[in-house]
């Protein structure tokens, strides 16, 4: 990958960033309208606060390129999504984009095929592939954490999304 595209990929992940956390916020309150109220209070305002931050966000992003000439009192970078020189490397963006690929893939699975099968298969799958892992410690893993999915359902009486596929 050549310098100049990674400086333009890192230019606009701010931007990206607060677009898919607003996109997520959105989603989020829409979802748990449908709800029971006392299961939808917590993600619908956490939902309604994320979405009010993004959009803070994007207009200070707005107002910032609106005068790039003039001098814009920076204050402490903390979402720290600038990098450093090493940080706009070619390998380290691609370990970024591999971690991305790995959620992706996890949240892909849930809807699929639900939560309850979803972490197990993406765990084993990330200590398999990623790491190496022996198969028999990533049989264990899964078959604990199938467990551990099904205890917590059980004892907080909570029912999980079952998947596309398994309905």
């Amino acid at each position: 990958m050549s310098t100049p595209r990674i400086e333009r990929w890192f230019a606009w992940l701010p931007v990206t960033m607060v677009l898919g956390f607003l996109w997520f916020a959105l989603f989020v309150v829409a979802e748990s309208r449908a709800w029971p109220e006392g299961a939808r209070l917590f993600p619908y305002w956490i939902g309604i606060g994320t979405a009010l931050l993004a959009v803070a966000e994007l207009a200070d992003r707005v107002r910032r390129a609106a005068m790039p000439d003039r001098a814009v009192e920076e204050g402490p970078n903390v979402a720290d999504l600038g990098g450093d020189a090493v940080e706009r490397t070619a390998p380290f963006l691609g370990a970024g984009i591999a971690l991305f690929g790995w959620v992706l893939g996890l949240y892909a699975l849930i809807v699929l095929i639900g939560l309850t099968l979803a972490v197990p298969v993406w765990v084993a799958a990330l200590l398999r592939l990623r790491h190496g892992a022996s198969w028999g410690a990533v049989a264990a893993l899964a078959a604990g954490l199938v467990g551990l999915v099904l205890l917590l359902q059980w004892a907080l009486m909570m029912h999980v999304p079952t998947g596309l596929l398994l309905r």
